[in-house]
């Protein structure tokens, strides 16, 4: 066996070691719809290897598969810790047709969350072509600080396929 193949194995060895066996994970960030039981139930099982063979970059995807996780950054913690800072959305409005589920963060990126786990449901309702969504939230947070002025919140704001906005107040105008 050459000095190489010896260290590879001596390495492979070390890596395998219990003490390096994944023990935990640390969750950081403003993190208010995420807890330890859906952790628990959606992370845990899907990941693989121990603190130096598991893939950071599809932990990080695993977790940004969270109904509620807009980002996550996945870091190494020695010696057996993962550390995950957890940017959530927040809601700031229902995006689409009445009915559909799906909600606008404040960066103006549609999600589709449980909305069972969803705080209030006295979110205006936006609405305009998925690709414009940016656009819409814009135009709503320029004109509702004049329409609450009048005492009229925005209940809808809609761009039409066409371009053409509309708006109705929670007061119906």
């Amino acid at each position: 066996m050459t000095g190489v193949q010896t260290c590879a194995l001596t390495i492979y060895w070390i890596a395998r070691l219990p003490i390096f066996a994944l023990a935990g994970i640390t969750v950081t960030g403003e993190v208010q719809q995420t807890n330890a039981v859906t952790l628990k139930a959606n992370i845990l099982p899907r990941l693989t290897g121990s603190f130096f063979t598991v893939d950071l970059q599809q932990t990080r995807q695993i977790f940004q598969q969270l109904p509620w996780t807009r980002l996550a950054v996945v870091e190494r913690e020695f010696p057996n810790r993962l550390r995950v800072h957890i940017e959530e959305h927040r809601p700031v409005a229902f995006w689409g047709a009445q009915g559909d589920e799906r909600l606008l963060n404040s960066h103006g990126e549609i999600f589709e969350p449980n909305l069972g786990e969803l705080e209030t449901d006295d979110l205006p309702r936006l609405s305009g072509p998925d690709n414009q969504s940016v656009q819409v939230l814009k135009v709503y947070e320029q004109i509702q600080a004049s329409f609450v002025a009048m005492g009229q919140p925005i209940a809808l704001l809609e761009l039409s396929p066409r371009g053409s906005w509309r708006v109705r107040t929670k007061k119906g105008a």
